[in-house]
């Protein structure tokens, strides 16, 4: 027994010891030589963020695609951009005269590009939050009719909802809907499936919240196996109103929820605004329109209320934390027309090179196309990226962009991992995932109590996500380990 427990000291005195940076480097050469990454791309570097000593690499130059950790680099430039109390503004304008209680010309809803407005997440962004809100504006100009028109103005962004790299298969799904400057409801709605009571049945479409009168279904969903979850792909080109819906919903749920892109959100918005408003008894004589491109009707608008979202810094926490590609196409597209008051995909591309070479952080190997991960055109190298975080720590006097990142505490496994190091309590990151990607990217202190920033990424590896996830989570407890 005595030779047995000096044995397991020894044992643990040695492991302890081998689990420092050379423990780290051991295991990526291991990772090197797993028959599961034998034919993918893939790439770690780890750094001290007060020194820039690299701790370890692997292919740290290569560009590989990085999935959701690209919303590190829209959250952070849009921090420094913009500002962390920076609100989004949403306009209510008006023209002609007011008399007697009616609004003798047309109303404007003008959207400034926040992400939240009508979002169901919140109580005071949630549709009927907001709309009581200028309802009550409108009331408290005498307004109780309006005899012409009201217009929908989303053109702070241009005309073009997604990037052309997006999946097919993405484009119709609530993670696919896109960016609009006039956004209502996360761009996003409900259906609700009514399963079979035997699995291959027909699923049946029981409603859609919320309710839109325009949109049309060509329902191929069946039910699938208990328990199996959402498995419905929607098929839907932005703007059209016919989706197409192929996949399963589970045997065991009575009704079940599938979540797609909305058409037209700014229309959408204004639709249901007039609705509010006559349900307010506000009278509305004709029916929305978009806002049509004349100067000389923009020139004699005049203003009627501002409504402010949440701050950035808010804004900055759910984009990371849900990991919500809508939320950081409008950071995105934003940070466009901040620079060239044009808020579209290519002034957003130009707005993260122009901030890099602003800061001297070399752009080599990168190319960006969204501001959420979803195109799989994207490509960032672990280099830069680890570059980037240590920039942001160094700036981030305030912690938002640290805040705004996952906690060990968060993942069990990851929190079992790192139990009784530094990083169970300091690590902080952000993942992503699409089909043969897989990618992390944060902050924690070593074991001496020293920050380093580590960013990895892996492409077309031969095993179930689920696998390569638990191998690469692994690399955490090194890092924690390491000095």
């Amino acid at each position: 027994m005595r030779r047995i427990f000096a044995g397991l000291l020894v044992f643990v005195f040695a492991f302890s010891a081998h689990a420092n940076s050379d423990g780290l480097k051991d295991y990526i050469n291991k990772l090197t030589a797993d028959p599961q990454f034998e034919n993918a791309s893939w790439s770690v570097k780890v750094v001290k963020i007060k020194d820039s000593k690299t701790v370890a690499e692997y292919n740290s130059q290569q560009s590989l695609i990085p999935a959701s950790i690209e919303k590190l680099l829209t959250t952070g430039i849009s921090i420094h951009v913009l500002g962390s109390d920076f609100r989004f503004k949403t306009c209510l304008m008006y023209d002609g005269q007011i008399q007697d209680s009616v609004l003798q010309g047309n109303l404007y809803i003008v959207g400034g590009g926040d992400p939240f407005l009508g979002s169901y997440r919140y109580k005071q962004t949630c549709p009927d939050s907001v709309f009581f809100v200028w309802y009550s504006a409108l009331r408290q100009k005498g307004i109780s009719a309006i005899e012409g028109n009201i217009y929908f103005d989303a053109s702070i962004f241009d005309e073009e909802p997604i990037p052309g790299s997006w999946q097919w298969e993405d484009m119709g799904n609530y993670y696919g809907c896109g960016a609009s400057g006039l956004s209502f409801h996360e761009n996003m709605y409900y259906i609700c499936f009514k399963p079979s009571l035997t699995e291959g049945g027909a699923a049946k479409i029981l409603y859609t919240k919320p309710s839109i009168n325009s949109l049309a279904f060509d329902n191929k969903v069946t039910t699938g196996p208990a328990k199996s979850g959402d498995n419905v792909v929607i098929y839907a080109c932005p703007e059209s109103n016919t989706h197409l819906l192929r996949g399963t919903v589970p045997l065991d749920d009575p009704e079940f929820l599938v979540r797609g892109a909305m058409p037209n959100p700014a229309k959408t918005c204004a639709e249901f605004f007039v609705k509010y408003l006559q349900q307010k008894k506000i009278k509305i004589s004709k029916p929305v329109q978009k806002m049509p491109d004349f100067a000389s009707m923009r020139s004699r608008r005049s203003m009627l209320f501002e409504y402010y979202s949440y701050p950035l810094s808010q804004i900055i926490t759910q984009t990371n934390l849900q990991s919500n590609n809508m939320y950081a196409e409008c950071l995105f597209k934003y940070l466009g027309y901040a620079e060239k008051k044009v808020g579209s995909y290519k002034t957003g591309q130009d707005a993260i090179y122009s901030f890099l070479k602003l800061k001297s952080l070399n752009s080599k190997g990168l190319n960006i196309e969204d501001g959420s991960g979803l195109s799989r055109q994207n490509l960032l190298t672990t280099s830069f990226l680890c570059s980037f975080m240590q920039w942001m720590k160094e700036q981030d006097t305030d912690d938002v962009f640290y805040n705004s990142l996952t906690k060990a505490s968060q993942s069990a496994n990851i929190n079992q991992q790192l139990a009784g190091t530094n990083g169970q309590n300091t690590l902080r990151y952000k993942t992503g995932s699409m089909k043969n990607v897989r990618s992390y990217a944060g902050y924690m202190q070593n074991s001496k109590g020293e920050w380093v920033c580590f960013s990895i990424i892996a492409n077309n590896f031969n095993a179930p996500d689920t696998e390569i996830r638990a191998k690469l989570e692994k690399l955490f407890y090194h890092i924690a380990k390491s000095e």
